[in-house]
């Protein structure tokens, strides 16, 4: 199984719905966002194959580590961050979804 299916089916697990062909400008690769118990993950239908896997595990790092700040979420991941807390969860999900892939790229 590639990287990619793999997170697929971690989220598949963990009930999260991920949205892998929304059209967004290219600054914008993909986000989470929680309403209630409900878990969502949308990503850039333009992203590439090497891009894709690391995205979906940055995201599905928001949905390990943040989930439970809010109520009600939203975490894009941009190019560029725009406040020191969201700079703070960007940097954990970063480093979240490296390990993961390593991870899920041995398995």
């Amino acid at each position: 199984m590639d990287v990619y299916s793999a997170l697929l089916e971690l989220a598949k697990r963990r009930e999260i719905m991920v949205i892998d062909d929304a059209s967004f400008p290219r600054s914008i690769r993909g986000f989470y966002s929680r309403m209630g118990d409900k878990h969502m993950i949308v990503l850039n239908k333009s992203l590439s194959s090497k891009i894709g896997p690391l995205i979906l595990a940055h995201e599905l790092g928001h949905y390990q580590l943040h989930r439970h700040k809010i109520a009600m979420d939203l975490y894009a991941h941009k190019d560029k961050y725009d406040f020191i807390e969201d700079e703070k969860y960007e940097r954990q999900a970063d480093a979240f979804a490296k390990r993961l892939v390593s991870f899920v790229s041995i398995a």
